[in-house]
């Protein structure tokens, strides 16, 4: 009975231990299609810790305090399932995003209503690490905010690491109230070589009813080998993959769709309804064989009725031909179909017309079609897609390594405005479009290419190449007729166009080239002909305005047509390089670069003989400075008296001046302080002096205005359904040293760049908010009316009306039109985290020692202190800074503001080459690398160039030789040098003076 009772009680506990307590020992699960084994860690504290502190501890690591979201950019990108992951919109919600967010969702713990901060860091070896903390669900207490981390790293395995979770009851409830999820999730689309399109949900979520989360969890989702990668039949079939840890299933091929699969994984689906397991290929013997014969057998067997089928349309379109042939010969003698090569203006390209080259444009085109690494982008409701190539192409000025494919038919930059290479190119125009790199070539393939109004039938296909040797190449499948094709360009202002936008700036600070020239080539469909199998190439050709010495630009050639060349001259004022017939020919007639133009290496002079030049200078301008005062002591005798004198006067009619002054400004302080702040305009300076925000309380007149600019203009946009917009400006926004015109505005009530880090306008946020927008953009402004904006929790009566106002000087305007009690909306800000910001972050990396810091600007208003009413305008104006001056000579003379009366000299870093005014964001750099031991304020200590300072020293060396011979022989003549020492010690010691 005892044996007996012991075992029924150890056999129920048992029984009940298993079904409350969650595992507790180390697991490892498969997910569904055997592509990643996920190893639950129920506790492991040290690693844990030591995880966590690899952001915690990094210097370089970037901290969102307020959570708001960030996209960033994975360098290598991160292999994920079927598809690599370029960059990842990081939230406070604790997720990383695709920027489609439909593609993929990586998250440790992911809740939508749930508000925190987060800290990320990229590693050298490729690694990404993020660090949420104070995550915070809704409604949850204060003491339980969590901590967690996720890391993503360069061999595709996932890691999520947990370092402060609330007890297990509590968190189990909050995963029921808030739909708590811990996921690892991807979308994506194939479409197989038959034309069947699939679309694939992959990942695997942990159930939190099954597994323990808590201090030191870790779970690690680590990829396998799968069949899917390979694309090719013998590498598809010699490999064998891990069905579970101890058997393995092997690979096969399908000739039909041209996939490798174990028939377990995700295309087991097309495996099977395609019938793929009929002619299957499990040998590489057979790979080039077995879906061949079955081909050619049915061929065979149809052989004869293709040739019926053929012959008799041949015959019919032979009959047609003749009719038809006089007609066609005179028209294409109407139109210029010769190859012809044409240079533009600056000889920079030369551009080659091939009328038609059915093989080459055939050829290229099938360079993309036929390889299975090409991608697709059949969203022809998105605007563009951002590529990193592996090469960097060579294209003027720069070089491009971040380009964006638009379904408009072009290939830029995120602003149009600094270079568009297009060979079709529509703003409103849609079309399929797939891309290729290979290494040493980037081509894009446009297919489906419909213009505004345009007929189905008149989809155009065309292609776009960028090679490594600088070379674009435009090929044209399918064209409509001419006539079509010239009645849809005076609609639809189609451009063909080559262009890039140079800004260049010169040495000095008041010759600055603005918009200095538009290079490229644009055709005119007027004097050529675009058809099926047209083919145009641009070739990049040398130019002198790439040479920075006058050594290597006097030395080099370029051509002038196609038998002659040009020589590269040199102008010293300016620093630049010209063959005098390039975009620098109005630069080198306005500076009067004809008169000094350097074409002879030996004119050249050399940096030792140019340092020579400097320090003689120096010694000769002090030992005129000793001269001229041993002159003036002896000169004037008697007037130290005097001096002293004024001297004394002077100093207690400032001290009486300095007195007043402070009495005044204490007093004027004072009364200040005594007033309320949000009853008064005021004018608010940034932290490093680069915005001056001033605050109006009550301007109705004003505000409404500038609501009424939106509101009764025709052209203004509404987007009532969408949470965000992406709009193009046709202005560019400056901030910083940067232009945006690729903006997203949110319902929210924010205005975001394309990038979440770079910038964020926001005249009042609220995550939760909910509002109506409607945009308006003038081409000097653009502006945003929000309404109905109701926070959460809030009534309806108190849906608020408010504007943001950017212009194309820089200036953003707040105009708040309807806005609740001042209690209230105190209430509100408190439990809605209500944010009034602008925004912008800057990462600059120092030249000598390459330390890389990342700048916060901007301003954020608390509503505490100022009030926000009804008619409210707040507007931030940009100020001059130092740092925007890149060489000597326009720092040291230039000034900027430090307050409504004060300016500030700014000053050169020779050592970091960086211009500040040492109360900017380059302070810490500026005490860093001890700029203040050799900093230069005098224009006199700026290195010129080489040329001018050499050729002015050595030229009047012996004149001032000579005349302070002459000085220093007649000043020591009449003057003892015993009475110059006593004058000089009388002086130095200021005594008494003489009755």
């Amino acid at each position: 009975m005892l044996l007996t009772g012991t075992f029924l009680l150890s056999l129920t506990s048992t029984l009940d231990t298993d079904q409350k307590t969650k595992p507790v020992a180390e697991q490892e699960i498969w997910d569904d299609y055997n592509s990643f084994r996920i190893k639950y860690i129920p506790v492991d504290a040290d690693y844990v810790q030591k995880s966590w502190d690899i952001v915690e501890h990094n210097k370089k690591s970037f901290t969102k305090p307020y959570g708001e979201s960030s996209f960033v950019v994975f360098s290598p990108k991160i292999p994920f399932y079927a598809t690599t992951i370029m960059g990842a919109s990081l939230t406070r919600s604790g997720a990383m995003l695709s920027y489609q967010l439909e593609d993929f969702k990586i998250a440790p713990l992911f809740a939508i209503n749930a508000s925190s901060s987060y800290t990320f860091l990229k590693t050298a070896d490729g690694s990404f690490h993020i660090n949420w903390e104070n995550f915070l669900l809704k409604g949850a207490k204060d003491e339980d905010k969590m901590k967690f981390q996720a890391s993503l790293f360069k061999n595709g395995t996932i890691e999520f690491v947990y370092m402060k979770m609330p007890e297990e009851s509590v968190l189990k409830a909050y995963a029921a109230t808030y739909n708590i999820s811990i996921v690892v999730l991807c979308h994506f689309k194939e479409i197989f070589r038959n034309g069947f399109e699939e679309a694939y949900r992959l990942g695997h979520s942990i159930d939190m009813n099954k597994f323990k989360i808590q201090n030191g969890t870790v779970i690690r989702f680590d990829p396998l080998p799968s069949c899917p990668k390979y694309e090719d039949c013998k590498s598809c079939v010699n490999v064998t993959v891990l069905k579970d840890l101890k058997i393995t299933h092997p690979c096969f091929w399908c000739p039909k769709l041209r996939i490798c699969s174990s028939k377990k994984d995700y295309f087991q689906n097309a495996w099977t309804r395609s019938g793929c397991g009929a002619h299957e290929v499990s040998d590489p013997l057979n790979c080039l064989s077995s879906y061949a014969d079955v081909k050619a057998k049915w061929f065979n067997k149809l052989k004869p009725f293709f040739i019926i089928a053929i012959m008799a349309p041949a015959c019919f379109s032979i009959f047609l031909w003749q009719r038809t042939f006089f007609v066609s010969l005179t028209s294409t003698f109407d139109t210029n179909l010769a190859e012809q090569d044409i240079w533009d203006e600056y000889n920079s390209l030369r551009i080659k017309y091939i009328p038609v080259d059915e093989d080459l444009a055939q050829k290229s085109w099938n360079v993309v079609e036929q390889n299975k690494n090409s991608k697709t982008e059949t969203n022809r409701d998105r605007l563009s897609r951002m590529v990193y190539t592996s090469f960097k192409f060579p294209f003027y000025e720069e070089l491009l390594s971040v380009i964006f494919v638009l379904r408009s038919g072009g290939i830029s930059t995120l602003f149009l405005d600094e270079w568009l290479i297009a060979p079709l190119h529509d703003i409103n125009a849609r079309s399929i479009y797939k891309y290729l790199d290979t290494g040493d070539s980037f081509h894009v393939n446009w297919e489906n290419f419909i213009l505004k109004d345009a007929r189905d039938e008149d989809g155009m296909r065309f292609q776009a190449s960028l090679f490594k040797n600088g070379t674009i190449q435009f090929v044209y499948m399918k064209i409509p007729q001419q006539s079509a094709l010239t009645a849809y360009t005076a609609t639809n202002n189609i451009s063909i166009v080559v262009r890039y936008s140079l800004k260049n700036k010169f040495h000095t600070e008041t010759e600055i080239e603005k918009n200095c020239c538009q290079l490229g080539y644009s055709i005119d469909l007027n004097n050529f002909k675009i058809q099926n199998g047209t083919v145009i190439r641009f070739e990049p050709l040398p130019s002198c305005t790439k040479y920075k010495d006058c050594q290597s630009c006097v030395n080099a050639t370029v051509p002038k047509d196609l038998r002659s060349s040009r020589q590269c001259v040199w102008c010293p004022k300016k620093g630049i390089c010209s063959s005098k017939n390039d975009y620098l020919e109005k630069a080198w007639k306005r500076s009067g670069c004809e008169a000094q133009e350097v074409s002879d290496t030996l004119t050249c002079i050399s940096p030792y003989r140019a340092m020579k030049a400097k320090w003689l200078k120096n010694v000769m301008t002090y030992f005129i400075i000793v001269i001229i005062a041993v002159l003036f002591i002896s000169s004037l005798k008697h007037s130290i008296n005097i001096i002293y004198k004024m001297r004394k006067a002077l100093f207690y009619h400032g001290l009486m001046f300095l007195s007043g002054s402070f009495v005044v400004s204490l007093t004027s302080t004072l009364d200040t302080d005594n007033e309320t702040q949000s009853d008064l305009e005021q004018d608010i300076w940034d932290e490093y002096n680069s915005l001056r925000i001033t605050y109006i309380p009550v301007d109705e007149e004003f505000a409404q205005k500038s609501w009424d600019v939106v509101e009764n203009s025709r052209s203004s946009t509404t987007d009532p359904n969408s949470e965000s917009h992406l709009v193009f400006l046709t202005l560019s926004f400056p901030y910083s040293e940067n232009q945006n015109n690729e903006i997203s505005v949110t319902r929210s009530g924010e205005i975001l760049s394309f990038y979440y880090e770079d910038w964020l306008i926001s005249p009042l946020y609220a995550f939760n908010a909910s509002s109506i927008y409607k945009f308006l953009d003038t081409g000097d402004s653009f502006h945003v009316n929000w309404e109905n904006f109701l926070l959460n929790d809030a009534r309806d009566e108190d849906g608020m009306r408010f504007q943001a106002s950017l212009f194309k000087n820089g200036t953003i305007q707040f105009v708040y039109m309807k806005i609740p009690q001042q209690s209230e909306f105190i209430d509100y800000a408190a439990t809605n985290n209500i944010s009034i910001v602008f925004r912008y972050n800057v990462e600059t990396i120092l030249r000598s020692d390459g330390f890389e810091e990342a700048y916060q600007f901007g301003h954020s208003i608390d509503i505490n202190k100022f009030k926000i009413q009804n008619g409210t305008v707040i507007r931030f104006d940009p100020l001059p800074s130092c740092p925007k001056y890149k060489d000597c000579q326009s720092c040291v003379n230039a000034t900027v503001p430090t307050d409504l009366n004060n300016t500030r000299s700014c000053v050169w870093c020779p050592k970091l080459r960086i211009c500040s005014s040492k109360n900017d964001h380059h302070r810490n750099a500026w005490i860093r690398n001890g700029c203040e031991a050799q900093e230069v304020s005098d224009p006199l200590n700026c290195l010129y160039p080489a040329e001018i300072k050499s050729k002015w020293v050595f030229e009047w060396t012996d004149v001032y030789i000579i005349v302070i011979a002459v000085i220093c022989f007649f000043s020591l003549k009449h003057c003892r040098p015993s009475e110059i020492r006593s004058r000089m010690r009388s002086i130095m010691l200021f005594p008494k003076a003489p009755n």
